[in-house]
């Protein structure tokens, strides 16, 4: 409880004005960002954690859904690096393959389904993150540079 009295009175300093209401410009950006990143971190944390006390198997091999998984991060941002597509487009892209990933591996609560389940459905969301925060960070940027520009023309 006293982490959240501290959140709540902190986080309105840290965060641009109107994130929370993802208000136009660059509180969409950080909200937007915020969100990817708290949901793929959030289910990451877990994924290890079920393979291990549900299914058992033992830390090394619940590791390897990680690792596919920072693998695919590796080669999600790489291919957005050489092949950069419409921001829009990336960053929907990008949301609902991190929320399809997490569901899928979701699936892998079930004890008939198949363990590599979470293997194949953890490649998802590991690519999907490094498009999304890709390009919510060149969106972040363009944001500021604007915001920058109209202040200083107000001057």
């Amino acid at each position: 409880m006293a982490g959240l009295a501290v959140l709540a009175l902190t986080l309105p300093r840290l965060l641009p004005k109107g994130t929370l209401r993802a208000a136009r410009g660059l509180p969409t950006v950080v909200a937007l960002r915020g969100l990817g990143a708290g949901s793929f971190f959030a289910a990451e944390v877990f994924v290890p954690l079920m393979l291990v006390q549900e299914r058992g198997l033992n830390a090394a091999e619940a590791g390897l859904a990680l690792t596919g998984g920072s693998l695919a991060w590796s080669l999600g941002s790489w291919i957005q690096g050489r092949r950069p597509h419409a921001r829009a487009l990336t960053i929907r892209l990008g949301a609902t393959l991190i929320a399809a990933g997490i569901c899928v591996t979701a699936f892998a609560v079930i004890p008939s389904a198949p363990v590599l389940v979470v293997f194949a459905g953890w490649w998802w969301p590991g690519s999907a993150s490094a498009w999304s925060s890709r390009r919510c960070r060149c969106w972040s940027w363009s944001c500021r540079r604007r915001g920058r520009r109209a202040a200083t023309a107000r001057r």
